[in-house]
Formats: structure tokens, C-alpha cells, sequence
């Protein structure tokens, strides 16, 4: 410890996403690793803090003692941090560590905010922006043909919007519909406008970053996107994007910007402004007020305040109930439908007794820690 400032580890487990060596020595090297979850948050938070003379180390093994900076999924679901170790857990893509003294959540309206805390509260802090970011290419003038998503296709793209049809109706009104490869989601030098869209639902997706947003600020292009409650929070007017709720609201959108030329130079001006308000440093800041003025206090009152420890862990083991349950739903039954032709009413059917017998396990254990606090009470 140095002074008051317990030492910091930034947890980066071996072969968890495995990438080559040698790893970027700064965080503004443009790296293709810092398109997973764990070098995003974990590595490029570590260099950035580092190189803002924040005193922290990276490693490998778990540490036995000090403040543990953390991916949720990397550390076991069952492990309790000891009187010695605190734990501040990334949840980044909807995945908690249910015992973590603090969570770190990358969107502001997180069902985590919501609970009632047990000690600590979550924390927000946002991603960070696209390392090596090369704008649109200003020798494009007033073309406008390109339309991109930059992403994961399996998970956070509309599927209409994969279909050779959705090619073709854009090819009509002359725009090309352009996946970026994943090595060049740094590169917006060709595009004219980003098409941000995961689903024509109303899904709020509380768990995603407004980055996608603040990428295409930076790289002065004009953004589609659709109903992501990160993107609802931060936007002011039609200026920030234009908001789609279907294919077809999608297709005018881009339709209407490409007629445009005006709304279009409207909506770079006012996203060079907008990316202003968030920066590295800013961010950079939030972490350290977080490490440096809250983590230490924390820590210590975890460690001298066994009462603290016994009520939070009683806590987070209940909450540990609710997040199996809500977990096996998805990696319970998932392998036996893969395994086997299903029905739908009787996968409803299953999962139903499932979460009755969890909501029972729940109430058990809640009843025999109410039980046992009041009998402390009385003494």
C-alpha cells in the first residue's frame, strides 16, 4: 500500500481470449485486440491509468491481497473474495460476478442500478472510444454512397439486414451496404453514413454502450440507429441520429439523408461538438476518482468490518440464486435444443418449473437470513 492507495492489480487471465503477443505498449496503437471485451477493458483501462501516472500492475494469476480490476466472466461465479481482496468486477456484456464488491457497469440505466445495493453501489463508466480512428475521408465531398455497419454479425446486427434483399433495395437508390471486416473497425474513410441497428424491436439493450454512437461523432459520419436505450439517453435532437424502429424506416432514413445534403453537413457539425463532451481523458478521470478517492475507503471497510463482509456475502449469495436461474435458461437449455428436435410449448413448460423451483431455493435462503438476523437482533 502507498499511503492510502491499496495496490491495484488489473486481472488478465491467460489464454481467456487468446491474442499473439507482443501486446500494444500504448492505448492509442491501433490493436485488433481491443475488439474483445477483456483487452478492451481490461488491458487498454491498465495503459491508459498507467500512463496517467496512476501506480497499478497487470497480471496473470489472481492476486491474494489489494483492489482485483476484473471482467466478470473471468473470475468463478462461486469464488468469495477474502478479507484481503476487492473486487471491482467489469459486467460489461450482460455478464456479472454475483460476488464482487463493485460492479462497473458501461450503461447508465443497467438493470444492476436499479437493485437495491447491498453495501456498494454500481458504478458507471463508459467504453472506450475506437482506438486509431480514421475518419471519413474529406476528399469524398458531398458523395454519398457508402452505407456500413461496423460489428459482431452474429449478435448486434438486424438479420433482415444480412439478406441479399436488403443489398439490392439500397443498390436501387445507388448506396453499397457494407459490413466493415473486423480488422478495419477503425477505418471510416470511406463511409458516408453507419448504420448502427440490432434488432426492429423495441429492446432497450440496457447492457450496451452508447460507443457506436460517439465512434461515428469522431469520424464525422452520420449515424442510423435503432432503439438502444444507451443511444435514447445521450441523444437531444435528429441532429445527434435519425432513429429507425423497422427495415423500411431504415431504408427512408438513408434515403432521406442521401437527398439531403444539408441534414447531412447539419449532423457531422453537430456530432464534432457532441464528441467533445467525452474523451479519453474524461474517462481516464472517472477511473481514477473511482480507485483513488472511493476504492480505498471501500476497502478498508471491507476488511475491518467483518459484520459488513457477513451481510454482504448473505446478500450476494441470494442474488447468486437469481443470476443461475436466469443463466441456465441460456446455457441449460441451449445444449439440449441443439441436441434434439424441440417444442416450444414444452420448453416454456420446462423452464417454468425450473424458475418455480429457483424462486423456492430463493425463498428459503431468504428466510433463514431474515431468521438469523433477527435473532442477532435480539442480542
Amino acid at each position: 500500500m502507498v499511503g492510502n492507495q491499496p495496490p491495484t492489480f488489473f486481472y488478465l487471465p491467460p489464454g481467456y481470449v487468446p491474442f499473439p503477443k507482443p501486446w500494444p505498449e500504448t492505448a492509442d496503437d491501433y490493436w485488433t485486440g481491443f475488439q474483445h471485451g477483456i483487452y478492451c477493458w481490461i488491458l487498454q483501462t491498465y495503459l491508459r491509468l498507467k500512463a496517467s501516472g496512476f501506480a497499478c500492475s497487470l497480471v496473470e494469476d489472481l492476486p491474494s491481497e489489494g483492489v482485483i480490476v476484473c471482467l466478470g466472466p473471468t473470475i468463478a461465479r462461486d469464488f468469495k473474495p477474502s478479507p484481503q481482496q476487492f473486487l471491482v468486477s467489469i459486467k460489461s456484456d450482460n455478464v456479472e460476478q454475483p460476488y464482487a464488491q463493485i460492479h462497473i457497469v458501461q450503461n447508465p440505466l443497467d438493470p444492476l442500478c436499479r437493485r437495491n445495493a447491498t453495501i456498494w453501489s454500481p458504478y458507471f463508466i463508459p467504453l472506450w472510444p475506437q482506438t486509431g480512428l480514421i475518419g471519413r475521408d474529406p476528399n469524398r465531398g458531398d458523395r454519398f454512397e457508402n452505407a456500413a455497419f461496423f460489428g459482431h454479425t452474429k449478435r448486434e446486427i438486424a438479420p433482415q439486414l444480412l439478406a441479399p434483399e436488403w443489398q439490392s433495395e439500397l443498390n436501387n437508390i445507388g448506396v453499397r451496404w457494407t459490413i466493415q471486416p473486423a480488422d478495419l473497425w477503425n477505418d471510416y474513410s470511406n463511409v458516408d453514413v453507419f448504420v448502427g441497428v440490432r434488432s426492429f424491436t423495441k429492446k432497450p439493450y440496457f447492457h450496451k454502450p452508447f460507443t457506436k454512437l460517439l465512434n461515428a461523432w469522431r469520424a464525422g459520419v452520420p449515424a442510423i440507429l435503432g432503439q438502444d436505450s444507451a443511444f435514447k439517453l445521450i441523444r437531444r435532437s435528429e441532429l445527434d441520429y435519425l432513429e429507425v424502429t423497422t427495415e423500411k424506416e431504415l431504408f427512408e432514413a438513408i434515403q432521406r439523408l442521401k437527398q439531403d445534403k444539408g441534414l447531412r453537413e447539419a449532423m457531422v457539425a453537430h456530432g464534432a461538438v457532441r464528441a467533445q463532451e467525452l474523451n479519453n481523458e474524461d474517462i481516464v478521470r472517472k477511473w481514477r476518482i473511482l480507485l483513488e478517492e472511493f476504492v480505498p475507503q471501500a476497502w478498508s471497510k471491507w476488511r475491518e468490518a467483518a459484520n459488513y463482509r457477513e451481510r454482504f456475502l448473505r446478500l450476494r449469495s441470494l442474488n447468486a440464486i437469481r443470476l443461475e436461474a436466469e443463466r441456465s435458461i441460456v446455457e441449460g437449455y441451449a445444449p439440449w435444443l441443439r441436441n434434439r428436435p424441440f417444442d416450444l410449448d414444452e420448453v416454456k413448460s420446462e423452464t417454468r418449473l425450473y424458475l418455480k423451483e429457483a424462486r423456492r431455493r430463493f425463498d428459503k435462503e431468504w428466510e433463514r437470513y431474515r431468521l438469523q438476523f433477527k435473532r442477532k437482533r435480539r442480542k
